[in-house]
Protein backbone atom coordinates (compact mmCIF):
# COMPACT_ATOMS: atom_id res chain seq x y z
CA UNK A 1 0.00 0.00 0.00
CA UNK A 2 1.30 3.22 -0.94
CA UNK A 3 1.47 6.18 1.90
CA UNK A 4 -0.32 9.61 1.60
CA UNK A 5 2.77 10.96 1.36
CA UNK A 6 4.44 8.85 -1.22
CA UNK A 7 1.71 9.37 -3.57
CA UNK A 8 1.82 13.29 -3.10
CA UNK A 9 5.19 13.34 -3.98
CA UNK A 10 5.09 11.43 -6.91
CA UNK A 11 1.90 13.69 -8.17
CA UNK A 12 4.06 16.37 -8.44
CA UNK A 13 7.42 15.09 -10.05
CA UNK A 14 10.50 14.55 -7.96
CA UNK A 15 9.07 17.48 -5.43
CA UNK A 16 9.64 16.64 -2.06
CA UNK A 17 7.93 17.46 0.87
CA UNK A 18 9.28 20.76 2.87
CA UNK A 19 10.80 18.93 5.89
CA UNK A 20 10.04 21.60 8.91
CA UNK A 21 11.93 21.03 12.55
CA UNK A 22 10.10 19.30 14.83
CA UNK A 23 11.30 20.24 18.49
CA UNK A 24 11.14 16.59 20.61
CA UNK A 25 9.75 16.70 23.96
CA UNK A 26 11.28 13.16 24.46
CA UNK A 27 12.75 9.99 22.82
CA UNK A 28 9.62 9.68 21.07
CA UNK A 29 9.51 6.75 18.85
CA UNK A 30 13.24 5.64 19.45
CA UNK A 31 11.87 4.13 22.80
CA UNK A 32 9.73 1.91 21.15
CA UNK A 33 11.10 -1.59 20.21
CA UNK A 34 10.19 -2.72 16.91
CA UNK A 35 6.54 -2.03 15.24
CA UNK A 36 8.90 -0.37 12.62
CA UNK A 37 5.82 -0.45 10.38
CA UNK A 38 3.83 0.70 13.19
CA UNK A 39 5.66 4.22 13.49
CA UNK A 40 6.83 4.76 9.69
CA UNK A 41 3.08 5.06 9.22
CA UNK A 42 2.11 6.93 11.81
CA UNK A 43 5.02 9.53 10.61
CA UNK A 44 3.98 9.26 6.91
CA UNK A 45 0.67 9.69 7.44
CA UNK A 46 -0.41 11.47 10.10
CA UNK A 47 2.60 13.08 11.56
CA UNK A 48 4.00 14.38 8.38
CA UNK A 49 0.22 15.50 7.73
CA UNK A 50 -0.13 17.35 10.93
CA UNK A 51 3.62 19.47 10.30
CA UNK A 52 2.99 19.88 6.67
CA UNK A 53 -0.75 20.74 6.35
CA UNK A 54 -0.52 23.53 3.21
CA UNK A 55 0.71 20.74 1.26
CA UNK A 56 -1.38 18.25 1.70
CA UNK A 57 -4.83 20.45 2.01
CA UNK A 58 -3.18 21.47 -1.88
CA UNK A 59 -4.39 17.77 -2.88
CA UNK A 60 -7.29 18.06 -1.03
CA UNK A 61 -5.81 15.01 1.29
CA UNK A 62 -7.87 15.60 4.71
CA UNK A 63 -5.17 16.12 8.12
CA UNK A 64 -6.56 12.83 10.37
CA UNK A 65 -7.94 14.29 13.38
CA UNK A 66 -8.04 11.88 15.30
CA UNK A 67 -6.64 8.01 16.10
CA UNK A 68 -8.56 5.06 17.74
CA UNK A 69 -5.87 2.82 19.33
CA UNK A 70 -7.61 -0.56 20.32
CA UNK A 71 -6.28 -3.34 22.20
CA UNK A 72 -6.68 -5.54 25.45
CA UNK A 73 -5.30 -3.80 28.43
CA UNK A 74 -1.27 -3.87 28.62
CA UNK A 75 -0.57 -3.99 25.12
CA UNK A 76 1.05 -0.46 25.53
CA UNK A 77 -2.03 1.92 23.80
CA UNK A 78 -0.81 4.71 26.48
CA UNK A 79 2.80 4.20 25.74
CA UNK A 80 2.36 4.52 21.90
CA UNK A 81 0.38 7.29 22.29
CA UNK A 82 2.72 9.19 24.59
CA UNK A 83 5.21 8.43 22.31
CA UNK A 84 3.20 9.55 19.56
CA UNK A 85 3.03 12.65 20.85
CA UNK A 86 6.72 13.14 21.77
CA UNK A 87 7.78 12.14 17.93
CA UNK A 88 5.23 15.08 16.91
CA UNK A 89 6.38 17.48 19.36
CA UNK A 90 2.97 17.45 21.00
CA UNK A 91 2.01 17.95 24.46
CA UNK A 92 0.49 15.09 26.10
CA UNK A 93 -1.95 14.89 28.79
CA UNK A 94 -3.45 11.28 30.27
CA UNK A 95 -7.05 12.13 32.00
CA UNK A 96 -8.99 9.32 33.67
CA UNK A 97 -12.97 10.15 33.64
CA UNK A 98 -12.89 10.01 37.67
CA UNK A 99 -10.79 13.33 37.59
CA UNK A 100 -13.21 15.02 35.84
CA UNK A 101 -15.75 13.77 37.72
CA UNK A 102 -17.85 16.46 39.74
CA UNK A 103 -20.70 16.65 42.00
CA UNK A 104 -21.10 20.36 41.04
CA UNK A 105 -22.69 21.90 37.87
CA UNK A 106 -20.63 23.21 35.45
CA UNK A 107 -17.82 21.23 37.65
CA UNK A 108 -16.67 18.84 34.99
CA UNK A 109 -16.44 21.82 32.59
CA UNK A 110 -14.45 23.78 34.79
CA UNK A 111 -11.73 21.02 35.46
CA UNK A 112 -11.18 20.81 31.65
CA UNK A 113 -10.55 24.60 31.52
CA UNK A 114 -8.42 24.23 34.34
CA UNK A 115 -6.56 20.97 32.99
CA UNK A 116 -5.45 23.47 29.27
CA UNK A 117 -4.97 26.76 31.03
CA UNK A 118 -1.92 25.67 32.65
CA UNK A 119 -3.14 25.46 36.29
CA UNK A 120 -2.77 21.94 36.48
CA UNK A 121 1.51 22.25 36.73
CA UNK A 122 1.96 21.89 32.87
CA UNK A 123 4.18 24.13 31.10
CA UNK A 124 2.89 25.12 28.34
CA UNK A 125 4.44 28.47 27.97
CA UNK A 126 7.87 26.38 26.69
CA UNK A 127 5.60 24.97 23.79
CA UNK A 128 5.83 25.83 20.35
CA UNK A 129 3.01 27.94 18.88
CA UNK A 130 1.66 25.26 16.32
CA UNK A 131 2.09 22.53 18.64
CA UNK A 132 -1.11 20.63 19.84
CA UNK A 133 -2.03 18.73 22.62
CA UNK A 134 -2.72 15.26 22.70
CA UNK A 135 -5.63 14.32 25.18
CA UNK A 136 -5.45 10.22 26.21
CA UNK A 137 -8.85 9.13 28.31
CA UNK A 138 -9.22 6.36 29.95
CA UNK A 139 -12.85 4.79 31.36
Amino acid sequence: RQSTKRKIQSNDNNRKLPVEPVVKKGLGFAAIAGMDYLKEQLREEVIEALHNPEEYERYGVTIPNGMLLYGPPGCGKSFIAEKFAEEAGYNYIFVKSSDLASIYVHGSQEKIGRLFDGKTGADWDSAPERTGTLLMRQS
